[in-house]
Parts: structure tokens; C-alpha cells; sequence
């Protein structure tokens, strides 16, 4: 018999060492197998649909990529696969944070110019820039191609 002081077991609970996984020097592990299974796995983590993507793209013309990386909080790289490489599941962590910060922004209706966000008005301590017209969002159009298309057909 072991004691389990796991994520299901947390007031102890004597188990047969049968319930234990071993590790490589043959010892038994400190928690049972359902309390390993339930800490690292399935239970854990969600399905990254198409709506956590869109509240993703949401909160990145909101705030910018590097302030949503900052405020969720994720580095650069991981918010840029989130983006670019949707995973098929990601850890429930990180789904509330996307939902607890764009409900944040819904409710101050917090949105920055895209010309302090460019500059870092934040980071370096400069006035934020109101916005007065659409062409003011970080991205007016909500897609990068046609915002990419339209400079280049300007010259």
C-alpha cells in the first residue's frame, strides 16, 4: 500500500502499489495512475475551434500582437502559432485567459490606434492616440492579405 496525494486523492488515500506507475529505477511514482492521467492529460486541455481562434484574431486587432502576447500572457512565438498553425487542442489555461481577456476588452471597450501600437506608446510610456476613424484599427479590413494587396496597388 501507497499513500496518493494527487489532484483526486488530495486528503491522501492508501492504494495498492498495483495503481502506481514505476519509474525507470523501479520505484513507484507519487501519484496513482487516474491522478498522473489527470494532471497531465486530456482533461486538461480543449478543443481550439474556430471560435477561440476568432476571439484570438479579435483581441490581436484590438490591442496588437505584441501587447495581446504581453496581456494574455504567451510569447510572441507561441501567439504567432496559435494564429498561423492552429493546434487541434490547446491547455484550458490558456482558453480562459483568451476568454477572461476579451471579455476585459468588451467591457472597457479598450481598442488602440494603430500608430501607438506601431510605436510602442505603452511600453514607452507616450500618450495613446484616439481613434477617430476605421482606418485608425490596427487592421481596418480584419485581413492582413487585403490590407498587404491595397499598400502595394498604392505604391
Amino acid at each position: 500500500m501507497k499513500i496518493c496525494r494527487g489532484p483526486l486523492h488530495r486528503e491522501g488515500k492508501p492504494l495498492p502499489l498495483d495503481n502506481f506507475l514505476k519509474q525507470p529505477d523501479g520505484r513507484p511514482r507519487s501519484y496513482c495512475r487516474a491522478c498522473d492521467s489527470a494532471r497531465k492529460g486530456a482533461e486538461q486541455q480543449v478543443k481550439f475551434s474556430a471560435h477561440y481562434h476568432a476571439w484570438l484574431e479579435l483581441i490581436v486587432n484590438r490591442l496588437g500582437p505584441a501587447e495581446a502576447s504581453r496581456r494574455l500572457p504567451l510569447t510572441y512565438t507561441q501567439l504567432w502559432a496559435l494564429r498561423n498553425r492552429p493546434p487541434e487542442m490547446i491547455r484550458r489555461r490558456t482558453a480562459r485567459k483568451i476568454v477572461t481577456l476579451l471579455n476585459e476588452l468588451n467591457c472597457t471597450e479598450e481598442v488602440r490606434h494603430r500608430l501607438s501600437i506601431r510605436h510602442g506608446a505603452s511600453a514607452r510610456g507616450r500618450p495613446e492616440r484616439s481613434i477617430e476613424l476605421w482606418v485608425d484599427y490596427y487592421r481596418p479590413h480584419g485581413d492582413e492579405q487585403t490590407m498587404r494587396k491595397r499598400r502595394d496597388r498604392r505604391g
